[in-house]
């Protein structure tokens, strides 16, 4: 429900939080604790690369408001952005990417799904994917909608990487928690086909 950059980065990084605590909560288990820390120092790279991207997309806007950034962008005759918006978003896209475990920033999943507990890792397969994949449309669609043209193809390539890396990753595993983790990533892919349409239909199809 947030209406801002900011707000929307908080509410993702409350959520987070917990995830880190969740991985590592099997203490006496070596490989918890390191799918823990693991999570923990990647996912603080991805939060800080989040807010760079906001921080420039403020910097060259004046504003985190989503309706006032399409306002932004639409006034925009040709509906481009600037390159510092542009830098900035690919910087965005970047976090929310890695918060949902897709190709080029899936390196974490396996390893953390391996080492989490198994009622944890069922629940990293799901619930924050959900969360990540409603903040990138709200981003995209409703802050970002009339730029389409310049994020589309960037969605396009994480989806198809994504697609193809986790069908024939997921072959070679032996362990059902990598499998789960490479599946999750593949599913990801096809979910983002949706996005990168750019279109409501699109939108409906993630969400189905």
């Amino acid at each position: 429900s947030a209406n801002s950059l900011l707000a929307l980065y908080m509410a993702l990084e409350l959520q987070s939080l917990p995830l880190y605590v969740l991985a590592a909560y099997n203490r006496d288990n070596l490989r918890s604790t390191e799918a823990g820390l693991k999570y923990f120092v990647l996912g603080a790279l991805a939060s800080g690369m989040l807010l760079y991207g906001c921080s420039m997309i403020y910097g060259f806007t004046g504003t985190l408001n989503f309706n006032e950034l399409a306002a932004r962008i639409a006034t925009d005759g040709t509906g481009g952005l600037s390159i510092g918006i542009l830098v900035g978003l690919v910087f965005l896209v970047a976090g929310i990417v890695f918060k949902l475990g897709a190709v080029p920033f899936h390196m974490w999943t396996p390893d953390v799904y391996e080492g989490a507990p198994t009622p944890v890792t069922a629940f990293f397969a799901s619930a924050p994917k959900f969360a990540a994949m409603g903040l990138a449309l709200r981003v995209m669609m409703q802050a970002f909608g009339d730029a389409a043209a310049e994020w589309q193809q960037i969605i396009v390539f994480i989806s198809v990487a994504s697609m193809g890396l986790g069908a024939f990753a997921a072959i070679g595993q032996s362990n059902f928690k990598r499998l789960m983790a490479y599946s999750g990533i593949s599913h990801v892919g096809y979910a983002l086909v949706g996005l990168a349409s750019g279109t409501e239909k699109g939108v409906y199809g993630v969400i189905v």
